[in-house]
């Protein structure tokens, strides 16, 4: 396959730092799955300009014309990790294969608003559509943060109760605290947009817009954002700070009660 030649697009926040890394991951991609890959998209704080060296991951959305099978999943993650021995400046790289019908699903609502409002397309065919629309508030507060029962209990297993991969991976803890912070942020977020129809994509101002609407809560989102930014690999700090996290999920729980079964 001819050699692709990747431009940051116009009017781009993204670092000329990462133009090599991104080239070599698209034309990664496009040599191994050709007709099957219909779209990159680059997701997060590169993508706006405000990562944080050493401590920033680099998430890359593969749209394909399938479902990936397994054996592509293996060589995405072999991709990444191979490529990551050369980018120490970065906390973990991300090659996530997703089907385009997964995306295009009703279901996949909360997914599409994230790719609208904080991706970027780096390559490929336009997939999204132009009808749909969000406007802060209780709807899209959910939206976003549906999950968070599960984002809480699925970190917290996998610290008490890593895998053999996780057991392997030297950065473990890091990215679990990483991941759990920023989930917590959009959480906070999404308890200030019941309040006041506010958003911000941008991490780094999150914890003042949370804490001028619920000031009860300013002090514990400052802490999580010096968490995204700088997380721990300590096993102990970080169950320490998962701890810390109790208010807010508990205001989360009287938000949006679980549903009696």
């Amino acid at each position: 396959m001819s050699e692709f030649h990747f431009l940051l697009p116009p009017n781009s926040q993204i670092n000329n730092h990462w133009q090599p890394l991104l080239s070599e991951l698209i034309q990664a991609a496009i040599d191994y799955f050709g007709e099957q890959l219909l779209a990159v998209y680059l997701l997060g704080s590169i993508g706006r300009g405000q990562e944080q060296i050493g401590s920033s991951d680099l998430d890359l959305e593969w749209v394909l014309d399938h479902k990936a099978t397994e054996s592509e999943q293996l060589w995405a993650k072999e991709l990444s990790e191979q490529v990551l021995s050369n980018w120490p400046d970065l906390l973990k790289i991300d090659l996530d294969l997703l089907a385009l019908e997964t995306l295009q699903a009703p279901e996949s609502k909360r997914l599409r608003f994230i790719f609208a409002s904080d991706g970027i397309q780096l390559w490929g065919q336009k997939i999204l559509s132009e009808s749909e629309t969000w406007q802060a508030g209780p709807e899209l507060a959910w939206l976003l943060n549906s999950h968070f029962r599960w984002a809480r209990s699925t970190v917290l297993e996998s610290l008490h109760n890593p895998t053999l991969e996780e057991q392997k991976n030297p950065r473990h803890v890091a990215e679990c605290q990483h991941w759990i912070s920023k989930q917590a942020l959009r959480l906070g977020l999404g308890l200030a947009m019941c309040k006041h129809p506010v958003y911000t994509r941008t991490v780094a101002e999150m914890p003042s817009l949370i804490g001028s609407i619920l000031p009860e809560l300013s002090d514990l989102m400052q802490n999580v954002y010096a968490s995204y930014q700088s997380p721990t690999n300590d096993l102990d700090l970080a169950l320490s700070f998962m701890g810390s996290l109790a208010p807010l999920y508990q205001r989360a729980e009287a938000q949006w009660p679980k549903p009696s079964e």
